[in-house]
């Protein structure tokens, strides 16, 4: 502790004796050196009491902590062998499911593409029948009024009825006017034996 006191008026009388600007720089270097030297010396005693005092106390926690998991581990190491081979193919199928990410989510994507391609099929059957019938499927009602007061059909008929009728009429007329077909996989072929 002495030279600490002699170390900072050494470096007190320096000061003074330097200039101004010098003299107050080198002060407050040398009162912060002598502080913490000072705080060093005092608490190094203390802190390495402090420090084997808790080393002693975690090496008491540790070697009992260490010597109850060895008991246990003893005494209950058959059933935590049987468990593990037990669940061993649980924990195999477990273990694979990472590996088969890119398969979902290819799968996942199928999904999505095969419902779009649902949706937009669908739409365009919906588009494609509206522009043939001259509206939507769903205005049935009113193309019943149509040709009821056009007298085309019976008034008990619906339309799906008198198109089925209109399609059944024309496939009876198509038959009559078919020709028997005229190609040589139609007609039965005679061969002749030569047996000369």
């Amino acid at each position: 502790m002495d030279t600490i006191i002699s170390e900072v008026g050494d470096a007190t009388n320096q000061a003074i004796s330097s200039g101004m600007v010098q003299s107050a720089g080198r002060m407050v270097l040398a009162g912060i050196a002598g502080l913490w030297t000072a705080l060093v010396a005092s608490s190094a005693f203390l802190f390495s009491k402090t420090a084997a005092v808790l080393y002693a106390l975690w090496w008491t926690v540790w070697w009992s902590l260490s010597t109850l998991y060895s008991v246990f581990d003893a005494i209950l190491s058959p059933i935590f062998l049987v468990a593990h081979y037990a669940f061993a193919p649980v924990r195999c199928v477990l273990d694979m499911l990472p590996d088969f990410q890119l398969l979902y989510i290819f799968f996942g994507i199928a999904a999505v593409i095969g419902i779009l391609a649902g949706t937009i099929v669908q739409i365009m059957s919906s588009v494609t029948t509206a522009v043939v019938t001259g509206g939507s499927p769903g205005d049935q009602s009113l193309k019943d009024e149509q040709g009821s007061e056009n007298g085309s059909w019976d008034d008990g008929m619906s339309w799906h009825e008198a198109e089925l009728d209109w399609k059944a009429n024309a496939s009876l007329s198509s038959t009559s006017k078919r020709r028997a077909p005229g190609y040589l996989l139609s007609q039965i072929i005679h061969e002749e034996d030569d047996s000369d």
